[in-house]
């Protein structure tokens, strides 16, 4: 079979694994809401459809997941029963962005590959032909998106990603691309669509942009680089960053950067129910501490759509907090973030680790592996700055996949060994077994995924959180009413399937505490939450040493025994 056969085999094999897999994991968790972040997403969604402008424009949460949910939502006007199912529509659509986002890239990269490599340099030296370039590459792209994006995941990373993947395409054309008007166009798109997708990738741009000022030659040229991807990054981004700014009063790009310093550095992740801000100013819009011991909050913010305010667009909350750089606590988080990126490499990808340095092992000549490795500066560059970036403050393996993506393929790309049988056996031997272990990894995830979709048949209804909204809806809790939620970490899931709006909660590392009260003592505090105005209260438990006293008080069960909900009616 001739190589570029065997580039068409592997290509269409890629395909298959990829969209079969996606598809698998999408239906395994599609009643699944994997992240807190999803439900503001769909509130911001929700807000757009119903041109709600002043509560759509957020400066936490990025715009462009919102408006594919939106646009899904418009599209497929799902029940409360299929919402989730639509937010994992819109992952696999994205999904198939991506692979072809990823697909061009290499495309574009091989291409780079094969005029960096002269036929001179063929005779001397042994390089790995386009088929097994295109396997290793699919293998690793394929390992980033399931094991450390994950396509169920619902955030914006594997639409970032995409972009990412467009703009090292685009890079790469500037430097054969006899149109570079038109490139220097689409990167400019590329940038502002990405922070669309996510405000971080701001500052990531600015690490791309430059490798793209050092690959344009002639000072001409460059000016023109400038003009026309700054023109069109400000054309699409401009009116967002303006909006935005006007709503804060103040310029501003958004995003939670703020709000990932004060968690990480300086340890302030539930500043939300911390009254201590001593060394760091004041908020400006603090939650309402109704009672001290149980902690209960009540929310008054603006957002009027939100179904749980706190989440809904932290940056509000956090107005009037000052930060301040802290040489002590910024060296800690460096050494957590480095112990990120060892269990990335050294136990996440063992065998990509293993698998490469076996290969760079056999190559023999350090040399002239660095030498090769310079010729793709411009994108390892970049790279590498960004997981310094993410060091500082913080890392998830989801934020930095597609770039240690990149960073691994030009080490493929830089490979070169001797021409001799012993070798070409031994590199068989090695992207074998790094391509067969690939094969029964993903093939042990996608089994895990096929027994949950099959066990999910055997049930009376595999989606939970709609059976608890369900069941409140049947109880007398409907669309827009406020209630009060007693330690729940599913209350901003089902709350948002029924479209009520959380308006006060108790906060506590015990699930009992508010039961563990005197009668008298509960009582009170019900008595307080009745004159928030919120129609009912909803708790996850209620301990069976009291239950029973619990319902002759008005508590009632409204859910099967598997999930005990209670409900308390308020105002009655």
């Amino acid at each position: 079979m001739s190589d570029d056969n065997k580039s068409k085999a592997t290509r269409m094999i890629f395909y298959f694994i990829a969209i079969i897999g996606a598809a698998l994991e999408l239906f395994a968790y599609r009643y699944h809401f994997d992240t807190r972040m999803a439900v503001p997403y769909m509130d911001i969604a929700d807000a757009y459809l119903n041109r709600d402008w002043n509560n759509a424009i957020n400066t936490t949460w990025s715009p462009m997941y919102s408006w594919l949910i939106a646009l899904c939502f418009f599209t497929l006007k799902p029940t409360s029963y299929w919402e989730t199912s639509c937010v994992h529509v819109v992952n696999f659509f994205i999904f198939l962005f991506t692979l072809i986002s990823f697909e061009y890239f290499l495309n574009n990269l091989l291409i780079f590959y094969k005029n960096v490599s002269s036929k001179a340099e063929h005779d001397k030296v042994l390089i790995l032909p386009e088929w097994l370039i295109r396997a290793l590459s699919y293998n690793i792209f394929l390992l980033s998106s399931f094991f450390l994006i994950k396509v169920s995941k619902q955030s914006p990373d594997m639409c970032l990603f995409a972009f990412v993947y467009l703009i090292c395409a685009l890079l790469l054309k500037l430097k054969f691309e006899m149109n570079k008007s038109l490139v220097f166009c689409f990167l400019g798109v590329s940038f502002a669509l990405g922070y669309l997708t996510k405000s971080v990738m701001l500052p990531i741009s600015v690490f791309f942009f430059i490798s793209g000022f050092f690959i344009v030659k002639g000072n001409l040229k460059k000016l023109q680089y400038v003009i026309i991807s700054l023109f069109t990054f400000c054309l699409i981004a401009g009116p967002f960053i303006n909006a935005i700014s006007k709503k804060n009063g103040h310029f501003t790009f958004g995003g939670p950067g703020k709000l990932n310093y004060a968690w990480y550095i300086h340890d302030l992740e539930d500043w939300i129910i911390n009254d201590n801000f001593k060394g760091y100013g004041k908020p400006v819009h603090p939650l309402n501490k109704i009672y001290a011991d149980p902690l209960i909050y009540k929310f008054n913010t603006p957002f009027t759509n939100a179904t749980y305010p706190p989440t809904y667009d932290e940056n509000y909350l956090m107005e009037g907090v000052k930060l301040h750089f802290d040489l002590a606590r910024q060296i800690k988080a460096f050494f957590v973030n480095l112990h990120v990126y060892y269990k990335t490499f050294f136990q996440h990808q063992s065998e990509l680790l293993i698998g490469l340095f076996a290969l760079l092992f056999l190559s023999k000549n350090a040399n002239l592996f660095v030498k090769e490795m310079r010729n793709y500066w411009f994108l390892i560059i970049p790279c590498l700055f960004v997981l310094i970036l993410y060091s500082l403050v913080h890392v998830e393996e989801r934020y930095v996949a597609g770039f240690i993506v990149i960073l691994w393929i030009c080490i493929i790309l830089s490979l070169r060994f001797e021409k001799n049988k012993e070798t070409i056996n031994l590199i068989n031997k090695v992207t074998t077994a790094l391509l067969v272990f690939t094969i029964i990894k993903l093939s042990f995830l996608q089994s895990y995924y096929v027994l949950k979709i099959t066990s999910d048949f055997f049930k009376a209804n595999p989606n939970e959180i709609w059976t608890i909204s369900e069941k409140l809806k049947e109880s007398g809790i409907g669309p827009g009413d406020q209630i009060i939620s007693i330690n729940d970490d599913k209350n901003i899931y089902w709350a948002r399937l029924s479209k009520a709006k959380i308006r006060a909660e108790l906060f506590s590392d015990n699930a009992y505490a508010f039961w563990e009260l005197s009668e008298g003592a509960r009582n009170n505090i019900i008595k307080l939450l009745k004159n928030l105005g919120a129609r009912a209260i909803v708790t996850q438990d209620i301990p069976s040493y009291i239950r029973s006293s619990a319902l002759k008080n008005g508590w009632q069960q409204v859910t099967p025994l598997n999930l005990n909900y209670f409900i308390l009616f308020l105002n009655q």
